[in-house]
């Protein structure tokens, strides 16, 4: 592209210089790869302006790859600029934002562990998808999973417990009280369970409960009721329920 670029800034060069960086962060080359990022912004703000939607994805780029030096002030402000042209174009809760308040999670936490501002960004992800689709959607239940995984990774398990509770309603809301999407926050519930011991019999009623819908849906197959009650067996082991035996043994049959 450079030999018919008539200029060494032409914007016929962006793309190029910033596919080369997006394969030099995958092959961890992350000095080159933030020189083309870099590259690439210039040339697409000098012809487009410092708010134009094409600078988004070479910022979230760069921002990936300071992360990756251990530059975390300067990659929380690339992160920042591209979530504030993503507002500016798209609206505050815009879906297109997600991945990049994920990455300033991240960053919040390793610049210093700072959780506070972790869990806000947190927070924030679950609140784009309630405004895009509405609190009690369906649609949401992913984005409130995956902020209960985050609680439980930092220890905070009273909140993850609630948000796997949202999601068990919101799931029996819209399908059924026996839909098998229900297995994955009734297996987290259990888990949780399993860790506390004033929280150990619902642990194993959640577990008890996705067994039994695991074992009655057509849609299930051997491998998942196995797994199922092997999963409600060990948390009887923990607890101390003489059903263990019961259950393993049935898995085993299966």
């Amino acid at each position: 592209v450079k030999q018919t670029a008539t200029e060494d800034n032409s914007l016929l060069l962006a793309k190029p210089y910033s596919d080369l960086a997006t394969l030099q962060l995958s092959s961890a080359d992350f000095e080159n790869a933030k020189t083309n990022f870099n590259l690439c912004i210039d040339i697409l703000q000098s012809h487009k302006g410092i708010f134009a939607e094409q600078l988004v994805l070479p910022l979230h780029g760069l921002g990936i790859t300071l992360t990756e030096e251990g530059e975390y002030s300067e990659a929380t402000l690339a992160f920042r600029r591209a979530q504030h042209i993503t507002h500016r174009i798209l609206g505050v809760y815009a879906l297109e934002q997600i991945t990049m308040v994920d990455q300033l999670s991240r960053v919040d936490l390793l610049l210093a562990g700072n959780l506070e501002s972790a869990n806000q960004e947190s927070k924030f992800a679950l609140k784009i998808n309630e405004v895009e689709y509405g609190k009690d959607d369906p649609r949401v239940v992913p984005a409130i999973e995956k902020l209960a995984r985050y609680f439980v990774a930092r220890g905070n398990n009273h909140d993850a417990v609630a948000l796997y509770r949202r999601a068990v309603d919101i799931i029996e809301t819209n399908f059924s009280e026996t839909d098998l999407r229900l297995s994955e926050p009734l297996l987290s519930l259990g888990k949780i369970g399993m860790q506390q011991s004033d929280y150990r019999s619902r642990g194993e009623n959640a577990l008890e409960r996705r067994q039994n819908i695991i074992s009655e849906s057509i849609e299930a197959d051997v491998a998942d009721r196995v797994k199922a009650l092997v999963d409600l067996a060990d948390a009887y082991i923990i607890s101390s329920n003489r059903k263990a035996t019961t259950v393993y043994q049935h898995a085993w049959d299966l």
